[in-house]
């Protein structure tokens, strides 16, 4: 059970191409059917996306050590409005019904207060503006959920030893 009775720094963690492989899914869809502009607006796109490398492991990991108070944030796809009930079955499937209830559907990210955003987007949903550190994923000073364990142990010394 989570414990919201804490004041715990709020971590945001994104879905697509951070948590979830969409990208390549989409890259994968193209190739198989290329006359198909939008591959991520077919029925079951976003609940079948396969997890990027260690990141269900890592985000449990965060999660259940307790010093931050973890929620998804992502943007929904205008152009399959699946997208919001998909996301949601695609957290209830790799992290279970509580965290579904920690998901968060919001085209502008910076209209959300928190301490971290892991996002591997920097400006095309509001990122930029978010008033918290933003941990750019799948870049060179945060490639993967290794450099987000030791990222976060920067920024939270105190907080994290995740």
């Amino acid at each position: 059970m989570i414990d919201m009775s804490e004041e715990k720094p709020v971590l945001y963690i994104d879905m697509d191409d951070t948590a979830c492989a969409f990208s390549a899914a989409k890259q994968h869809a193209l190739g198989e059917c290329p006359e198909q502009a939008y591959p991520h607006a077919a029925y079951g796109f976003y609940a079948n996306l396969e997890p990027i490398r260690d990141a269900v492991e890592t985000i449990k990991e965060i999660i259940d050590q307790g010093k931050f108070d973890v929620w998804f944030l992502t943007a929904p796809s205008v152009d399959n409005p699946l997208s919001y009930t998909e996301k949601i079955v695609w957290v209830l499937k790799h992290f279970g019904r509580e965290m579904a209830k920690k998901t968060i559907i919001c085209y502008d990210k910076s209209k959300l207060k928190g301490a971290v955003l892991i996002d591997d987007k920097c400006d095309s949903h509001g990122q930029d503006k978010f008033e918290g550190i933003l941990l750019h994923f799948a870049t060179v000073q945060c490639p993967d959920w290794q450099a987000v364990r030791t990222l976060l142990e920067k920024h939270y010394p105190t907080v994290s030893k995740v």
